[in-house]
């Protein structure tokens, strides 16, 4: 694929979840989506990758088309969750179901980012992991840092449904499960790790993503398990 191509594949992409985000919060199984012209417009984009995001979500089964116009697809709803059902369902789970479940999403997630970050994406992201470098850095700063860093890849994956469950996977982490990094495993283990993984995007590496994302998530399985072990398994 040529630097034009991927740029334009890009480009759909993005708004593909503009618009996905457009249906979701906004509209219901049944409503008219606006004209190509009008999605133009208010996106601000070529009318071609307009074309291309409703014919993915015509295939995804959230738009259908009638006519010459597209329309929320009755069965758009099996698409999306309501995030309120998200949070009540994972509160439900263990620690050890939570981490699993990250590996299992936001490795995914990391892979797509190398390939689909934009340049503002790039630049948060090289912006958290200085700050994540600062000398007096305080372990609750980096929490912080750390879960914008977690919620941004999410975002550079340029999957809406992604990036919504990874939030809402990450508001349920901070509430209910106490955080037991120190700063000496955020400069020995944690952070070398995370800037691997920004060069990784960077470089549009998606299987190095990937790896970086993995080793990271399993070190946070390793110190949860250590830490229940220490509680007695509670």
């Amino acid at each position: 694929m040529t630097d034009v191509e991927n740029n334009k594949t890009k480009v759909s992409e993005k708004i593909r979840c503009l618009l996905e985000d457009m249906i979701y919060t906004k509209m219901k199984p049944g409503d008219k989506l606006p004209s190509e012209q009008a999605l133009t417009e208010l996106f601000q984009t070529s009318r071609s990758s307009v074309r291309e995001a409703i014919q993915a979500l015509e295939g995804a089964g959230i738009l259908e088309r009638r006519s010459r116009s597209a329309y929320v697809a009755s069965s758009a709803d099996e698409c999306f969750v309501e995030p309120l059902n998200i949070l009540v369902r994972l509160e439900e789970a263990g620690g050890k179901d939570m981490i699993e479940i990250r590996k299992i999403f936001e490795t995914e997630a990391a892979g797509y980012a190398a390939q689909r970050a934009t340049k503002k994406q790039l630049t948060e992201l090289e912006n958290l992991i200085w700050l994540m470098q600062k000398p007096d850095l305080t372990i609750e700063e980096y929490y912080g840092l750390d879960t914008r860093y977690h919620q941004l890849i999410a975002e550079a994956s340029g999957n809406a449904a992604i990036r919504q469950f990874i939030n809402d996977l990450h508001i349920v982490l901070n509430k209910l499960y106490p955080r037991f990094c120190t700063l000496d495993i955020v400069k020995n283990s944690a952070l070398p790790v995370q800037i691997k993984l920004v060069s990784a995007i960077r470089e549009g590496d998606s299987e190095t993503a990937k790896r970086c994302m993995a080793e990271h998530l399993s070190e946070s399985e390793g110190i949860f398990e250590q830490e229940q072990k220490k509680a007695g398994g509670k």
